[in-house]
């Protein structure tokens, strides 16, 4: 019984690490362009000033 689970585990293990490759196929990390990432930096300060709306005070 203590070897069938061993089995089990390492091949869970192994599926897990097909799927994170199988991931990183499908969905490649990009690194962000550079009007991204002055539109985060523009987002922060903002926030920083307090210059935004809670979500809990929009209307539609």
């Amino acid at each position: 019984m203590n070897a069938t689970m061993n089995d089990v585990l390492r091949e869970i293990k192994s599926l897990r690490e097909e799927l994170h490759e199988l991931k990183d196929i499908l969905i490649p990390e990009v690194e962000p362009e550079q009007e991204e990432i002055e539109a985060i930096e523009r987002g922060r300060a903002e926030y920083k000033k307090g210059d935004f709306v809670k979500f809990q005070n929009l209307r539609t």
